[in-house]
């Protein structure tokens, strides 16, 4: 991702594109101008985009003993669904949203 594209994502509404890695979600500023040129390479990027490896691993809780709400996507039902994480380790394939895990693992 170049520099010039990354600051010009501060002028979009409120999208989420995925670092290069697809791990971490970055939650971008409210636009005055959703029809900006920026805007638009921002939603064809966002088309275009592979889903990550992780998206087809199952949930997760992880060993601990906390109870959080979290959700996963489900590779055979092809949608989000909600799960309880244990606060610790298991996989990538979690998200604090439904709305995050379809971002990411839907096309």
């Amino acid at each position: 991702m170049s520099a010039e594209f990354f600051f010009s994502l501060c002028i979009l509404s409120s999208l989420i594109a995925l670092d290069d890695f697809g791990t971490h979600a970055l939650q971008v500023a409210k636009s005055s101008q959703p029809n900006s040129e920026a805007f638009e390479r921002l939603i064809a990027w966002k088309k275009h985009k592979a889903v990550p490896n992780y998206c087809g691993q199952y949930a997760d809780p992880g060993p601990c003993t906390s109870r959080v709400k979290r959700f996963y996507y489900d590779r055979d039902l092809g949608d989000c669904k909600e799960f309880t994480y244990s606060g610790c380790l298991g996989n990538s394939n979690n998200f604090e949203t439904k709305e995050s895990c379809k971002m990411v693992c839907i096309e």
